[in-house]
């Protein structure tokens, strides 16, 4: 089947054959590369330019990686985004100012002209805002009414927008009237929509003192399984309309959302579907520079939630109710705040995946987690010791303290340790033997991050005599600062590859010789 773009160029040459090719598409996918052409074409116009993606390592005088980015991007033109990378060397800037509304006008002809009567997915990727509202809500119209399964509406596709304060007066209002209408016009076929995607929307609840007229608007979600909303306008009142009414809803993320509300209440009945939980860089407000300031206060009342991605600071998760959870990702926790935050979790029964991140852990080698969790099977925690000043001249951390308390965790059976920014670190010190620590359980440790400094020696050192059922320790140098960031790509250090990778092999080739665990040196 020819491409959208190529369906296109059709109407040049026969305006039947055009008709024709748009009757038999089920899945319409318009984003750049779809609708105005390749990099070399896009290139010619003017659309897109090629830029060397900058050093990933840190430099404080810089700022971090996804900050120079986006000012990158903002130096070229207030239009340009980027758009998205072609290679780890290679990043593309894309001219809005010049495409959009040539992008525009090409997916309104290709929707007006379409004579399918049914569409399984409808997605635009690409940078629009409310001032075409009209447009919009004709092409939203379209996909309910073509009873699309799938709809993704990604209006924020350019990265530099990212971490921004997101406003009323930039995003694009959902038209819920619009969508009931559209909907309930048709057969109960076009209320078939499963799963949807948008980024850039504002999602606020709807106010009215008829209930049922509020209940209505949520028909044509009825048979909703999954919802995302990315760098959107979200409140209270909408989340509680859309998991009261979505009863098969199984999956809700929220990604960088500015919500009205302080608090957002996740509750479900026990006639909810709800099982995965993703809420990621979320705040409330906008009249601060610092999202972290305002750090917006999370409720959970959800009896059948097994997963929960949660990337800001524990002290904001203000209830819990979730008795079988069996999986928390990225909440982050400083050192004082472990020990409550391992008491809860240890009231999770059922819990057996955990991924945190830790900061500021000088003084951790003395910290003690007290309650069991006896279930819990595998250990992920990412140790964020570039928040830290100056650490290669302080004394308070090494990664001795993970195993003083991993009897906390008998089932144990893998445990990942990756630090982000690593340093070699100045400090001389004698290898530890931590003869008190043991573990019978454990069969896989990886550790990322790695440059070949002390403090992984001595731990790979203790793992490998004291862990006793220990299949295999993985040293890799890679790296990444996975909290929403412009540049996700995995990184490293260059000392590892230079002497790092050596020294680790020199100084535990003795160790490995006597024990039936593998180490692999990536």
């Amino acid at each position: 089947m020819l491409s959208i773009k190529d369906s296109l160029r059709t109407s040049v040459i026969s305006k039947r054959w055009f008709k024709l090719v748009l009757s038999h598409r089920r899945v319409l996918n318009f984003d750049a590369h779809n609708i105005l052409g390749n990099d070399n074409e896009m290139i010619q116009a003017g659309y897109l330019k090629l830029k060397p993606k900058p050093n990933i390592l840190r430099n404080d005088d810089e700022g971090y990686p996804e900050d120079i980015l986006r000012r990158d991007a903002e130096l070229l033109d207030a239009e340009y985004v980027i758009y998205r990378s072609i290679s780890s060397e290679t990043i593309r800037y894309l001219n809005l100012s010049l495409c959009g509304v040539e992008f525009v006008k090409r997916v309104h002809k290709y929707i007006k002209n379409f004579r399918g009567t049914k569409i399984d997915t409808f997605m635009v990727n690409f940078n629009l805002n409310h001032k075409l509202s009209n447009i919009i809500d004709q092409w939203i119209s379209f996909a309910f009414a073509k009873g699309a399964e799938r709809i993704d509406l990604l209006f924020c596709s350019g990265e530099h927008h990212r971490h921004r304060r997101i406003s009323d007066t930039i995003c694009y209002k959902f038209p819920f009237g619009l969508v009931f209408g559209a909907a309930t016009s048709f057969s109960s076929s076009s209320m078939v929509v499963k799963h949807m995607h948008l980024q850039h929307f504002l999602m606020r609840g709807i106010t009215n003192k008829k209930t049922n007229f509020v209940d209505d608007y949520f028909i044509p979600f009825k048979n909703l399984r999954s919802f995302k909303l990315e760098d959107g306008i979200v409140d209270d009142m909408f989340i509680t309309s859309l998991l009261s009414n979505c009863h098969l809803l199984e999956c809700l993320s929220l990604i960088c959302c500015n919500s009205k509300s302080p608090m957002l209440n996740i509750v479900t009945s026990s006639s909810s579907s709800l099982c995965h939980l993703e809420i990621r860089s979320c705040y409330f407000g906008s009249s601060v520079k610092n999202m972290d300031e305002l750090d917006l206060q999370i409720s959970l009342d959800c009896l059948k939630l097994t997963s929960l991605d949660y990337n800001k600071c524990f002290k904001a998760l203000s209830y819990i109710n979730t008795p079988v959870l069996k999986s928390i990702s990225n909440v982050f926790l400083e050192l004082d705040e472990i020990p409550n935050a391992f008491a809860f979790y240890a009231t999770l029964p059922q819990l057996e995946i955990l991924r945190i991140n830790l900061t500021h852990l000088m003084g951790a080698i003395s910290m003690r987690i007290t309650q069991q969790l006896k279930h819990l099977k595998e250990l992920n925690l990412v140790i964020l010791l570039v928040l830290e000043r100056d650490i290669s001249n302080q004394h308070g951390y090494d990664h001795l303290w993970i195993l003083n308390n991993l009897q906390a965790f008998p089932l144990l059976q893998k445990l990942g340790v990756m630090v982000v920014y690593p340093q070699l670190f100045n400090i001389q010190k004698d290898i530890e033997d931590l003869s008190t620590f043991s573990h019978n359980e454990i069969k896989v440790i990886e550790m990322g991050g790695c440059v070949g400094n002390q403090f992984e020696i001595e731990f790979a050192m203790n793992v490998l005599k004291y862990a006793h059922r220990l299949e295999q320790i993985v040293m890799s140098p890679y790296w990444r600062r996975d909290r929403d960031c412009v540049v996700p790509d995995w990184t490293y250090d260059q000392a590892w590859f230079q002497s790092g990778r050596e020294m680790v092999r020199e100084k535990l080739h003795d160790e490995v010789a006597k024990r039936k665990a593998k180490l692999i040196l990536i």
